[in-house]
């Protein structure tokens, strides 16, 4: 997706850059999802008194910040899918545009080959 006519230009963004972006923090969001019922299943299987422990440790708070941060992340994947939506909308319109312009070149095509047919 880079421009290799400028090279030191930045990646395009289209539709198809935008589902390749929703579908990586889909599957990382999905994975975190997973993780956190694990987590809290062998926190369970731990008990109370093990799992004190493992909560005030740095790597448990830099877990629950990370997992805070991904709360937090929801409107920017809300808008994320908005304007993937309005892309593909883009792309339909376009499209339906594009097939009603070749339909118009072929009635003026097969007007022109009638009106020459008739001289």
């Amino acid at each position: 997706m880079h421009d290799l006519k400028h090279p030191g230009a930045g990646p395009e963004w289209d539709l198809e850059s935008a589902e390749l972006a929703y579908g990586v923090i889909a599957r990382y969001v999905e994975h975190a999802q997973a993780s956190g019922i694990i987590i809290a299943l062998l926190a369970s299987a731990l008990g109370e008194e093990r799992v004190r422990s493992i909560a005030a440790s740095e790597y448990w708070q830099s877990y629950m910040a990370s997992k805070r941060s991904i709360a937090d992340a929801k409107p920017d994947v809300e808008r994320l899918t908005a304007l993937i939506e309005r892309m593909r909308e883009d792309e339909r319109m376009r499209e339906d545009e594009r097939m009603r312009e070749d339909e118009r070149m072929r009635e003026d095509e097969r007007m022109r080959e009638e009106s020459k047919g008739l001289e």
